[in-house]
């Protein structure tokens, strides 16, 4: 009798835990199953559902800036260049371009004569800036004696010398033009001909005027 009191109250309380278990995952399918609630939402109210947006302010038009007028700049007028005037720099003459660069050409030429005695018109002579008539072998001689500081007698004029003069003329001549032109070589033999040590020692180049001295002062 106890055995069977104590099989029946087995059965009982596993059929009360079937019956929890069943009901507990019923319970739990149920919420898994159910949506989330939204979050509530207050309802608007009756004839508040479209509010009036506040009107926005007009932006008044502006009136364009007039533009004010430009001043037109007026053409600034070119200096007249001053005309150039050319001088000949030979005659002072007004001439058309300008030969301050040019070089001055010099023309020698003979007064031929016809048989008659009259000159003979050369050609092109008009052109010249000026002609200078002269006395050709007296300005030659005369020339050439200045530029080479000769005594003239030596070139075969003897208008303006006498014995006297031609002595001191001569004597100048060596002085004052030849042993100027012989220290120049003397120099130059120096120089060219010897070495460094040579001139050193003293050794030089010396050209005999003695016999030319000797032959004025005799």
């Amino acid at each position: 009798m106890k055995n069977k009191t104590i099989t029946v109250l087995l059965s009982a309380l596993l059929i009360a835990a079937l019956l929890l278990s069943g009901c507990t995952s019923r319970k739990a399918s149920a919420e898994a199953e159910a949506p989330s609630d939204p979050q509530a939402t207050e309802a608007p109210a009756p004839g508040n559902s479209q509010q009036e947006a506040p009107a926005e302010p007009t932006a008044e038009p502006t009136a364009a800036p007039t533009p004010e007028p430009t001043a037109t700049p007026e053409p600034t007028p070119e200096p007249t260049p001053e005309p150039v005037v050319y001088h000949n720099p030979l005659t002072g003459e007004v001439v058309d371009k300008d030969y301050g660069n040019a070089r001055p050409v010099a023309v020698m030429i003979e007064n031929n004569r016809w048989d008659d005695g009259t000159f003979v018109q050369q050609s092109g002579i008009s052109k010249a800036a000026f002609v200078y008539e002269m006395e050709v072998e007296k300005i030659t001689r005369s020339k050439v004696a200045m530029v080479y500081n000769m005594p003239p007698h030596l070139l075969g004029d003897y208008s303006n010398t006498s014995f006297a003069t031609q002595e001191q003329q001569q004597l100048e001549f060596m002085q004052l033009t030849m042993l100027p032109i012989v220290t120049a070589y003397e120099q130059e033999l120096d120089r060219k001909l010897l070495t460094q040590r040579q001139r050193n020692t003293g050794y030089h180049w010396e050209i005999d005027m003695e016999a030319v001295l000797r032959h004025q002062t005799a």
